[in-house]
């Protein structure tokens, strides 16, 4: 009788931490969604309008601005709300862009193998060899600023990063007994990619892109912090940043505020990311 308690146990405890995210993984996941919530909502929640010359210049926080006014008499916590919108936008939109072209590049390149293994593995390593944050600068620096050249640039960063952990998992997958299988009954590649190999893939790569979104959301603001991403006066955390740092001394809070914002967000992403990890792959095949 202990010996079946024992097996039923067993056989249940996987199961049951297979679908807990944990304290920090549920934390992480409300605060991602408050964030979601808020770029939706801005519009609404804002009490003035971010662009619009309110009040003093560099106001401290009171009861008309919770947050203060910057230089050019706007309200601080207006433009973190809209800011709000930016930064989730580009996060989300790389994320969905490296993960679709990742997944389908990575599993084509461990699939075919031969030629199309060769041409996007050598694509892949030429664009990791540059550092992200300078291969982002330089496309930029051909592209110019704005909301579609910034998601061009952070989409090339993490591009080759979904590609080599797709293309590692496929591999893996592809070698397994049921995949054989499917090869001798005759399977055809579509339905081999399609029904036996991509779904074991897509977990994994489903964590690597919570990785990517918190990376995108501390590009997007470095650029714009750097004048090379979203231009003013449209409002971002990142020249939020760049308008309060030269009166750092006098109003510090012009700068301590979007701050905040920025490693909250990207904090509550590690968080969900490395609790949905732990579930999705308790091996650690998948890194950052």
């Amino acid at each position: 009788m202990a010996t079946t308690v024992e097996i039923t146990v067993a056989r249940q405890t996987p199961k049951t931490r297979r679908f807990s995210l944990g304290l920090g993984g549920w934390i992480g996941a409300g605060i991602l969604v408050l964030f979601f919530v808020v770029a939706i909502l801005a519009p609404i929640m804002a009490p003035y309008d971010p662009v619009k010359q309110i009040g003093d210049s560099l106001a401290a926080p009171g009861a008309g601005h919770i947050m203060g006014t910057d230089l050019y008499n706007r309200d601080v916590f207006s433009r973190v709300l809209y800011g709000a919108q930016v930064s989730m936008s580009v996060g989300l939109i790389v994320t969905l862009v490296a993960f679709v072209v990742g997944v389908v590049l990575g599993l084509a390149s461990a699939y075919f193998g031969s030629w199309v293994d060769v041409i996007i593995g050598r694509v892949t390593d030429a664009l990791m060899a540059v550092p992200g944050i300078l291969l982002a600068i330089a496309i930029l620096a051909v592209l110019g600023g704005g909301l579609s050249n910034v998601v061009i640039a952070l989409s090339l960063v993490y591009l080759p990063e979904m590609i080599r952990v797709v293309r590692g998992q496929a591999l893996s997958v592809k070698e397994r007994l049921y995949v054989t299988s499917a090869v001798a009954l005759g399977s055809g590649h579509g339905r081999l990619i399609l029904r036996h190999i991509a779904p074991h893939v897509l977990g994994p790569t489903i964590v690597q892109a919570t990785f990517v979104f918190a990376h995108a959301l501390l590009y997007e603001s470095a650029l714009s912090f750097l004048g090379l991403g979203i231009q003013p006066p449209q409002a971002t955390w990142g020249n939020l940043v760049a308008d309060g740092l030269p009166y750092l001394s006098s109003a510090p809070l012009q700068v301590v505020f979007p701050c905040i914002v920025v490693s909250l967000a990207v904090l509550s992403v590690n968080l969900f990311g490395d609790a949905l990890r732990d579930v999705i792959d308790p091996e650690g095949n998948v890194s950052r």
